[in-house]
């Protein structure tokens, strides 16, 4: 038992220390579940694997803000430029890594192309082959880095033409919704409860807390349930709701228990944003439908946000939201009820 641990972290190490591949959760889990290894091994081996996947995005997504910086750099620094693009690796008895052949990505750029709205990319999430998915956002991210660094290079040659601001701004806006697409995929780890944070507003108030404070405690057990649902993955009737055709800035996420409506976005695996609770008895449906077309950009932007923190700024916010997890629970729970 002992050695199969130690030779399962040490290839963990290994790719770790190699610090360009995300190493696939799933594939993994199905590997430790073979081995003989103690509850406490594989939580070490998990927490491990996720701590350096989330440092690897965070990568990527920091790649951005490089660019950003293009110029105050000379010409051959634009040139020389290198992007970080990270391969998924997957975990079997083998250990072997996925034979990464060119993929034509055309049909997906054209598609991006014609994008009008951000949701418009989760129907991309559903274009694409489950079995390529990661290689296929890879190449279209390191597609628009490329063009993005064309476009600074441009800017840096004519310094006093601002023809190509429009232009840059539009690859950065698909930059930051592949990113988002590229982890709000991911799948969770069934064995842990979710992350959560929480929609909060520009002063930092939380939403969800201020409206649960409005509400009667008669319909905490709802609200508790629909509320438990997403921490511990089972998700109550769980259905998105929203269309860009409709005005919906993205699609959000809903799970309710009778009147009870709590909406919500994924972040990646085991995090998740909880945008808002309702009560759904709205006098009308316009009614209903402008207030959750609101709530779904401020959720969206609020995500982007967050994945651009530094993984300091991250874990502290993380912390703080927590906080706030277990003063809902008290709530929820009867043991700090609140006077109606």
């Amino acid at each position: 038992m002992e050695n199969n641990f130690k030779s399962l972290d040490n290839y963990i190490n290994q790719i770790i220390k190699s610090d360009d591949s995300y190493i696939d959760i799933d594939r993994l889990m199905e590997f430790i579940e073979q081995m003989d290894l103690t509850i406490e091994e594989k939580n070490i081996i998990i927490k491990k694997v996720y701590s350096y996947n989330l440092t690897i995005t965070q990568k990527i997504t920091k790649e951005n803000e490089e660019l950003e910086k293009i110029e105050n750099t000379d010409a051959d620094g634009i040139a020389n430029i290198k992007l970080h693009i990270p391969l998924k690796t997957i975990v079997s008895s083998e250990t072997e890594q996925i034979n990464n052949k060119p993929i034509d990505i055309s049909n997906y750029v054209e598609f991006i192309e014609q994008i009008s709205e951000p949701d418009d990319f989760i129907v991309l999430a559903d274009m694409v082959n489950e079995h390529k998915y990661e290689e296929v956002i890879n190449y279209l991210l390191k597609h628009y880095y490329l063009e993005l660094i064309t476009i600074k290079r441009l800017q840096y040659e004519e310094k006093n033409n601002n023809d190509f601001n429009e232009y840059e701004q539009h690859i950065k806006d698909i930059i930051d919704n592949l990113h988002y697409l590229q982890i709000s995929q991911q799948q969770d780890d069934l064995s842990i409860n979710n992350q959560i944070l929480y929609l909060t507003t520009q002063y930092g108030n939380n939403i969800f807390l201020n409206s649960l404070n409005q509400i009667p405690s008669e319909y905490y057990d709802n609200i508790s349930i629909a509320f438990n649902s997403i921490i511990n993955g089972n998700f109550k009737n769980n259905k998105r709701v929203g269309k860009k055709s409709d005005g919906f800035y993205s699609a959000l996420l809903e799970v309710k228990s009778d009147k009870v409506r709590i909406f919500y976005l994924k972040i990646t695996s085991n995090l998740y944003l909880i945008i808002d609770v309702i009560i759904k008895k709205f006098n009308t449906n316009n009614e209903y439908g402008r207030f959750i077309r609101g709530i779904s950009k401020e959720g969206f932007l609020q995500i982007k946000k967050f994945l651009k923190m530094t993984d300091s700024e991250q874990q502290t916010l993380l912390g703080e939201h927590a906080n706030a997890t277990a003063e809902i629970g008290l709530i929820l729970n009867g043991k700090k009820r609140l006077f109606k």
